[in-house]
């Protein structure tokens, strides 16, 4: 019997280890809202500022769009599909998917343009059809 109370001790000790330990996966936020306020057609940039009271992304904050992947969701339909780089307009609302480590980088730079590197942007503006 004490064997028993024993092991059961330990196995669960051993889980809680395994549990604290975490997967070191990094936080992927999906939700950052942002405000278009200029475009680099040229250079497939976007200038972008806090559609509020916020402080996350200062007053401009630039985006390079070549590598990422952009959509636009319906909100009438929950159709999601690609859009292209053109579609983007100066005052569109969007939706950043920016890693954590991201947004900390952004937080530590003191002056200077700041640059955001982002996983997938998703215009918010319901206006294409």
């Amino acid at each position: 019997m004490k064997k028993q109370i024993a092991a059961g001790i330990v196995a669960l000790v051993c889980a809680f280890m395994l549990i604290s330990c975490g997967t070191g996966e990094e936080a992927l936020h999906l939700g950052v809202n942002a405000v278009i306020v200029g475009i680099d057609p040229e250079q497939m940039t976007i200038l972008v500022r806090d559609p509020g009271e916020e402080d996350l992304l200062g007053e401009s904050c630039r985006i390079d769009c070549r590598d990422i992947e952009l959509i636009y969701c319906s909100y009438d339909t929950g159709e999601v599909r690609d859009i292209a780089f053109t579609d983007l307009e100066t005052g569109d609302a969007i939706i950043l998917s920016v890693y954590d480590s991201a947004l900390e980088a952004l937080r530590k730079q003191e002056s200077g343009e700041q640059t955001l590197p982002v996983e997938q942007i998703q215009l918010s503006t319901q206006r294409l059809g």
